[in-house]
């Protein structure tokens, strides 16, 4: 297998809406985004890894999970727009293959993450909706400037096309941690990063509600173009 992907994770506005974790919510969040990136990292349709991050505090931790992993500093962004233009300029400049991950995938096991982006390689643009299908939590093109444009286009919820392929209903790549409730129902999850682990040690774990949302991988055609 040949490592053909750029994975670009933005670290941008993390703690916005987090409010549900508690009071440790700063430390909690990139707890799970740092998981989220060492899992990626470990995929092997991963050739590069790109943080956009708007401050250097965790760049040497990220670098040191490997070579081929970069932090990509940018100024901080006030508002959504301007954290999607910073991502959207970092999917740019890129031969072929780029895929943008949520960084609130701690649980991500990277076998499923690098099934997905082979089954990606076949479709011009791919969309994977969380649990609850409001949010996109994995955008992949084939095409660098059509992930770009999705972006820009404050494509957070994306969806539409045909299947391309039938998520299992426990995969790893919908289950976004993004509150205490999710974060205790995956306490017990195998995949869960060590240092979410850590930091909700003592946690107690809570029954799993299973969504009612179908799982699925969604293609959708590339933007039009003049």
């Amino acid at each position: 297998m040949t490592a053909r992907w750029i994975v670009v994770v933005p670290f941008l506005r993390l703690t916005e809406g987090a409010c549900r974790l508690g009071k440790d919510t700063a430390r909690v969040v990139h707890a799970v985004g740092l998981d989220t990136v060492a899992a990626i990292a470990r995929s092997e349709a991963v050739k590069q890894v790109i943080v956009v991050a708007d401050s250097d505090a965790y760049a040497a931790e990220i670098e040191a999970m490997g070579p081929h992993l970069s932090v990509l500093i940018v100024p901080p962004a006030g508002d959504e727009e301007s954290a999607n233009a910073a991502v959207a300029a970092a999917a740019t400049g890129h031969s072929r293959n780029v895929a943008v991950v949520r960084a609130t995938l701690a649980t991500l096991d990277p076998t499923q993450l690098t099934a997905l982006l082979d089954a990606a390689a076949d479709v011009p643009i791919g969309v994977v909706l969380n649990e609850q299908s409001t949010k996109t939590t994995v955008l992949t093109a084939r095409e660098p400037a059509d992930v770009a444009a999705l972006i820009t286009a404050n494509a957070s919820h994306l969806a539409g096309g045909t299947a391309a392929t039938m998520l299992p209903a426990g995969s790893t790549l919908r289950r976004e941690l993004t509150s205490a409730q999710s974060l205790t129902q995956s306490l017990d999850c195998a995949t869960l990063g060590a240092r979410t682990r850590e930091i909700t040690r003592g946690w107690h774990v809570v029954p799993s509600i299973s969504p009612t949302s179908d799982r699925r991988y969604l293609p959708d055609p590339p933007p039009a173009r003049d």
